[in-house]
């Protein structure tokens, strides 16, 4: 017979009815064998990634979808299969152990985190105290003009007269304040003018910039065309395209005013001049116009620009009282905060009563002591309720840059008859106060 037939032979054997059951049970003790050892080899290897079996909510399978049944078994006979079971129970067991190491491994990774952050506040601390103990605070007074608690004059103005205009700079004077504030800018021809906003649309009705226009186009508007001043009220307000009788300046036109304008027409006045664009050549424009002693020791320098104010410090080499920049400011903030001694580059501390860093009021008696312990004075910008300008004035602020000055001069005088004004040639001028 040849080698053909007899394999068909063996076949036709196997499957005579009195061998079938003898090789049913051999096959099913080798797959059970088979299925128990790789039980086995599934529990010693650890538990199933459901990832990579594609099960689970980001899979593309279902669980019971992963486990192919064997070839030989048909699983819907309706007859239970421990085998499958078994191992189908191994799959979950090995999942649920996984779960529970990722939770250990986050837990474990949570408490590292914490160390960590309470390590780096502990090392803050640390420097933080060494800083506090290892450095002293600067020794000394502000300038002269600057400890006779002075009221500015925001905008010039008694705010009925339109900003920044000889008769709200004169109206002021007259009212007593010690100090003009004096917003600087340039035109294209390098004039330095006083006004607050480089866009002249809102005070003029014209469309036309300072930065770009220059000196002998600027004087050809007038600045308060647009002031309104309503009948029996005592403020103005822009209300372009009212009846023209409400704007008294509209026959009565009044030039936008050059920096030199100003310095001559109040040769005793004091000011202060904020350089309100970024170039630094407006700053060295304005130290020309500054070098005589007297008006150095008169004038108060600032900006919102750091490069700025720093470039006015170098120009002046250090003969111009100057203010904190807006990143002075915050940092000396932090400073009180840790209760740390601050670097300090200028003279005056000018800050707004409303300006808060958490909980940190700058109105406080704390605060300003805390200032004035840096030699600083300590000047408050927006200012006119008379309640908070007592307040200030009782808790030893310097001065205050305000648009009702008659008010900010009437608590001041009240203040002074308590005997409550900040007197900086008292021996304990500068009393610790711990908030």
């Amino acid at each position: 017979m040849s080698k053909h037939k007899s394999k068909h032979k063996e076949a036709h054997d196997r499957r005579k009815p009195g061998k079938k059951g003898k090789h049913k049970d051999e096959a099913k003790q080798a797959r059970k064998g088979r299925r128990k050892k790789k039980d086995a080899s599934n529990l010693q290897a650890g538990p199933v990634d459901l990832r990579k079996s594609g099960s689970g909510r980001n899979g593309t399978k279902d669980r019971s979808e992963g486990l192919k049944p064997h070839p030989h078994h048909d699983l819907s006979d309706g007859k239970h299969h421990p085998e499958h079971v078994s191992m189908e129970g191994s799959r979950d067991d090995g999942a649920m152990v996984m779960l529970t190491r990722m939770d250990r491994e986050a837990a474990r990774r949570g408490h590292r985190n914490l160390v960590i952050i309470l390590l780096a506040f502990v090392g803050l601390y640390a420097l933080l105290l060494f800083v506090r103990h290892g450095r002293a605070y600067p020794d000394g007074s502000p300038p002269d003009m600057l400890t006779r608690h002075p009221v500015l004059a925001d905008e010039g103005l008694f705010i009925d007269l339109p900003p920044y205009t000889e008769v709200a700079f004169d109206r002021s004077r007259s009212a007593g304040a010690d100090i003009l504030y004096l917003p600087v800018r340039m035109s294209s021809d390098g004039v330095p003018v006083v006004a607050m906003d480089d866009d002249l649309q809102p005070s003029t009705g014209v469309q036309r910039r300072i930065s770009s226009s220059r000196y002998a186009d600027l004087r050809q508007l007038n600045v308060a065309h647009n002031f309104y001043l309503p009948t029996g009220k005592s403020h103005g307000v822009f209300l372009p395209g009212q009846d023209p009788a409400g704007y008294p300046y509209r026959n009565n036109p009044l030039r936008i005013l050059r920096l030199d304008d100003v310095l001559r027409r109040y040769p005793d006045m004091f000011f202060q001049l904020d350089i309100r664009q970024p170039e630094e050549a407006l700053a060295a424009a304005v130290m020309v116009k500054l070098l005589s002693p007297a008006r150095q020791r008169t004038t108060i320098i600032g900006s919102p620009y750091d490069h700025v104010i720093q470039r006015a410090r170098e120009l002046s080499a250090g003969r111009f009282i100057t203010v904190n920049t807006i990143l002075e400011r915050n940092i000396f903030q932090v400073c009180y905060l840790f209760k740390v001694p601050c670097p300090i580059d200028y003279d005056v501390l000018q800050i707004s009563s409303d300006l808060r860093l958490g909980y940190i009021d700058p109105g406080s008696e704390a605060f300003i002591a805390f200032a004035h312990r840096h030699g600083l004075a300590v000047q408050f910008s927006g200012v006119t309720d008379p309640s908070e300008m007592v307040r200030l004035w009782r808790n030893g602020a310097d001065g205050l840059l305000t648009e009702n000055v008659k008010g900010a001069i009437r608590t001041r005088q009240q203040v002074a008859e308590e005997e409550r004004l900040f007197n900086w040639n008292a021996a304990d001028r500068h009393p610790v106060h711990e908030p």
